[in-house]
């Protein structure tokens, strides 16, 4: 329970305001812990004694700052190169890269629907993943307002959502999340030399993330990423660049964050339309 956060998913402009009103920690940690009784289970547990909540506020308001950041060293038990992977789904790629990876890294999964964020958090009971985290909220919200500058190692997309659905590749929506102005705020995230992993089958919107990531600029005029050496990158032996960004195609390897090749709900679902191929992304923060 104290590894599960669940912030507010709603994206209306009447809940951007009241996200964006002052809230102290406290009121930060009050909310996160009604969150749990209302919609994990949290009533429950403390209904039958297995749980004092008294005791959980408190180790959850341990994990943050006064300003309300997250402290690493106090979500988890030890102190492990933190990663980051953005619209988690059901959490079978994350659950499988924590497994992989306990001892060596920490890993945090971000979901904006709530029924995904309970699956991962059954996930990460079920599995004995005590390196694994969850946040269910938007994302944009969760890096800005709660990721400390340079905490992170590496941050995954997965099969992020295209802005279209109707099959018109020109088309567009104010909603999608991979901006610019994201892309920054992972920037800002990012230990020094961190890493941005992009895995998608959308070989056009790889195309327009690249050029975008190889676009973006400092106030000084500065590039603030950069691709990855292909010595660096597993895929199947191919790519092109965009702005200077190279999109490869196949799967990212062990060095980009993906330490085993998972299966996903996405994977089947694009398999059954015969729909199989992947492109990835890979570039590191520069100072």
């Amino acid at each position: 329970m104290s590894r599960s956060y669940v912030f507010s998913s709603l994206l209306s402009s009447e809940e951007a305001q009241v996200t964006a009103s002052p809230v102290g920690v406290d009121g930060v940690v009050a909310g996160l812990v009604a969150k749990l009784e209302r919609t994990m289970g949290l009533d429950e547990c403390v209904r039958r004694g297995t749980i004092e909540a008294g005791g959980l506020e408190k180790r959850i308001r341990r994990t943050l700052s006064d300003k309300g950041k997250f402290k690493w060293n106090k979500v988890f038990e030890k102190e492990l190169p933190v990663k980051l992977e953005i619209c988690s789904g059901n959490g079978d790629w994350v659950a499988a890269q924590a497994g992989a990876e306990a001892g060596a890294s920490n890993w945090v999964a971000c979901e904006l629907r709530h029924d995904r964020v309970y699956s991962i958090f059954s996930r990460m009971i079920f599995g004995g993943h005590r390196n694994l985290a969850v946040m269910g909220g938007d994302a944009s919200c969760v890096i800005t307002e709660r990721i400390k500058k340079g905490s992170v190692a590496q941050v995954c997309v997965n099969f992020p959502e295209p802005p279209h659905w109707s099959g018109n590749e020109a088309a567009e929506s104010k909603l999608h999340l991979l901006t610019p102005s994201f892309f920054k705020a992972i920037h800002k995230c990012l230990a020094e030399k961190g890493k941005l992993t992009i895995f998608s089958d959308n070989y056009l919107y790889c195309q327009s993330l690249a050029a975008t990531l190889g676009t973006l600029q400092d106030r000084e005029g500065n590039k603030i990423f950069q691709s990855n050496d292909r010595a660096l990158c597993t895929g199947d032996g191919g790519y092109e660049t965009h702005s200077g960004v190279r999109l490869y195609y196949g799967i990212p390897g062990k060095d980009n964050g993906h330490a085993v090749n998972v299966t996903s709900y996405f994977d089947r679902f694009w398999e059954r339309g015969q729909h199989t191929e992947r492109y990835f992304i890979a570039v590191s923060r520069l100072q």
